[in-house]
């Protein structure tokens, strides 16, 4: 549901409570009617909001675990960047890290002279990816392989 709907069903609402009010000023309302008016109004409210909140959490919740999988992978990349900088500026695999904020995030040792691992730290994105300084990084590749699908 877009903020444009969500918006529409609530001022839908509010008017119509707004017009039972009205109605219900110029009778003089009996006590019976008066209960269940208060009844709809309670439904009406409760249906609104369950409404909403469904669409809020629910639909939150998958934009922030996609912006939380491009933010894991976006890491990956900048600590193969870094590593990678390194490398060409030197002409050897770094002994440690060389971007201290990213190693807080991926783990990263060398196992020879020309490859090296990156193993996330935090579940679900603790995976051992091994590197070479001669091939690049497929962002998509690495993408599929976060995401836990199986890949060649």
């Amino acid at each position: 549901m877009s903020d444009s709907q969500l918006s529409s069903a609530i001022h839908k609402a509010t008017d119509a409570i707004e017009a039972q009010q009205r109605q219900q000023a110029g009778q003089k309302p009996s006590g019976q009617k008066l209960g269940v008016n208060r009844v709809v109004v309670f439904f009406l409210a409760l249906l609104v909001y369950g409404w909403v909140s469904y669409d809020v959490l629910v639909g939150n919740a998958h934009e922030a675990q996609q912006d939380f999988h491009e933010g894991a992978v976006g890491i990956f990349v900048h600590s193969d960047e870094a590593v990678q900088q390194f490398y060409r500026s030197t002409g050897v695999l770094p002994n440690h890290m060389p971007n201290a904020l990213i190693h807080s995030f991926v783990e990263y040792e060398v196992l020879a002279d020309n490859e090296y691992t990156l193993a996330g730290r935090y579940p679900p994105y603790d995976v051992l990816v091994v590197r070479d300084v001669n091939q690049p990084l497929d962002r998509d590749w690495l993408s599929r392989l976060l995401a836990g699908h199986a890949v060649d």
